[in-house]
């Protein structure tokens, strides 16, 4: 556990500088430093994470009866060509769902030591340690997003088909073209919460998604498979708690983003604001309406929650006097940090994360421990 504690306390206090100090040169070499231990940390790890076995399987076999998609097939036979070294793949594995990530947040994020905080305290932490096939994807998608929100849309629809081949579900991200970018009225926005609520505790809502997803993914197995477990399995629901954890975070973001957006919006030089928000705004009514409904659903919105680490650091933007950032900046910790606590100690597959395993540690989950 005191691993994971030490890397949120170097990127904590890489933030903290980055408020501070004004050279451009201090605040990329603390993020590339910072990007780059993530990248081995996780790159290093052994027999610790979800889905560890069922993927270290499939480098071995290359038998694709799981029936991964295409770009993660053809990922793992361009290197089996070369190596049959797992943590080597890996290395590229990581390496490369990690490039988009650093490429988005030095472009465009206001401070990118933040963002990464935010990262590695929720999105790192729950899909990095595991799911090698939608770290790509989600990559992809939050590069594509930006490409779309600069007007580029051919390269970013390639990139969200290209994300596909690593996770089907990423197409989903093409719903990104139906959120306005208009600034939206603050009644409309509330209202749209609140009908979110309220549409969430019919009890057919579960069934109409099921049908959905049936009809969009027909006859693909994956999806098929993903909700089948997802309806079945307790062990695959989260608790009651988790699940309102996961609003309340969510919505303290909201209305605060609501109260200051007005200000955000005329600090903005970039003129993005808007658009983010309303994408991270739709990223919460899916979340909403989805809670309590079906798992697979609410990994989806990751395509569109990810957003919030370009979107986060706009509150630092509204305070000029050193003294009101470095508070702004605790409170982006102290919000950031329960994030953390939630995906380390409130996952219920905390124990594959605990205690952590390297290639070096000479210790290893056996495979009971993944049942």
């Amino acid at each position: 556990m005191l691993i994971y504690v030490i890397i949120f306390l170097i990127i904590a206090a890489s933030s903290f500088v980055e408020v501070v100090v004004k050279e451009e040169s201090i605040k990329k070499m603390l993020f590339r430093f910072n990007m780059l231990v993530l990248i081995l940390f996780a790159s290093l790890r052994w027999t610790t994470g979800t889905d560890w076995y069922s993927y270290l399987e499939y480098f071995n076999d290359l038998d694709n009866y799981r029936e991964f998609e295409s770009g993660y097939v053809m990922l793992n036979e361009a290197f089996r060509f070369f190596s049959d070294n797992y943590t080597a793949f890996l290395i590229i594995d990581i390496s490369l769902a990690s490039a988009f990530i650093w490429y988005v947040l030095e472009k465009y994020s206001t401070y990118p030591n933040t963002s990464l905080l935010l990262f590695y305290s929720y999105y790192y932490l729950i899909n990095y340690f595991g799911s090698n096939r939608r770290i790509i994807a989600i990559g992809l998608i939050l590069m594509a997003g930006m490409l779309i929100v600069n007007r580029r849309f051919w390269l970013g629809s390639i990139l969200i088909l290209l994300a596909a081949t690593f996770h089907v579900t990423s197409c989903l991200f093409f719903m990104v073209f139906l959120i306005p970018r208009k600034h939206l009225k603050t009644p409309l926005l509330i209202s749209i919460y609140i009908a979110c609520f309220l549409i969430s505790n019919l009890g057919l809502l579960q069934f109409m998604i099921t049908k959905v997803l049936g009809m969009i993914f027909a006859d693909n197995p994956i999806v098929e498979r993903a909700v089948t477990y997802t309806l079945n399995s307790e062990n695959y629901q989260q608790s009651f708690l988790v699940n309102m954890l996961g609003i309340a975070k969510r919505s303290l973001l909201f209305f605060l983003f609501l109260f200051f957006r007005d200000r955000i919006k005329d600090e903005d030089k970039t003129g993005h604001f808007s658009y983010l928000f309303n994408i991270y705004f739709f990223s919460i009514c899916f979340y909403i309406l989805v809670n309590n409904q079906i798992d697979l659903l609410k990994v989806i919105s990751i395509y569109f929650s990810i957003f919030e680490l370009v979107l986060i650091p706009y509150f630092l933007l509204l305070f000029m006097k050193l003294k009101e950032r470095i508070l702004v900046n605790l409170f982006l910790v102290a919000y950031i940090g329960f994030q953390f606590y939630s995906a380390i100690f409130l996952n219920q597959y905390s124990n594959l994360y605990m205690p952590y395993y390297s290639i070096f540690s000479g210790q290893e989950r056996s495979t009971s421990d993944y049942e």
